[in-house]
């Protein structure tokens, strides 16, 4: 299920958007990182059209999503950073492209 977003937008709203995350700027986003992004990041994700597998080939393995699932927990350092570094390569295709569905076909 693509999106599709107004132009004008910013690469940080794109990218708040594919995180579901507040922040104001880098400093913040780095400090989420830290503390670790929570698992509706996934959800969040997949609901912005990557697949589950997509998800987590690129963010967080299946075995431990679940895992971490069950103990709520949230995701790591590394997992959060990973999951950063895809949304900023999506956002910024969204961006370029107009819309979600473009950015994951490129």
């Amino acid at each position: 299920m693509a999106t599709s977003v107004p132009a004008g937008r910013t690469l940080g709203e794109y990218l708040r958007e594919w995180l579901g995350a507040r922040f104001a700027s880098e400093l913040e986003l780095a400090a989420l990182a830290e503390r670790g992004l929570p698992l509706t990041t996934v959800n969040r994700m997949t609901r912005h059209g990557l697949t589950r597998d997509e998800v987590h080939a690129l963010v967080i393995h299946r075995r431990t999503f679940k895992h971490r699932k069950s103990s709520h927990q949230k995701l790591s350092r590394d997992e959060s950073d990973r999951a950063i570094r895809a949304a900023r390569i999506l956002a910024r295709a969204q961006a370029t492209f107009g819309d979600s569905e473009a950015a994951l076909d490129w």
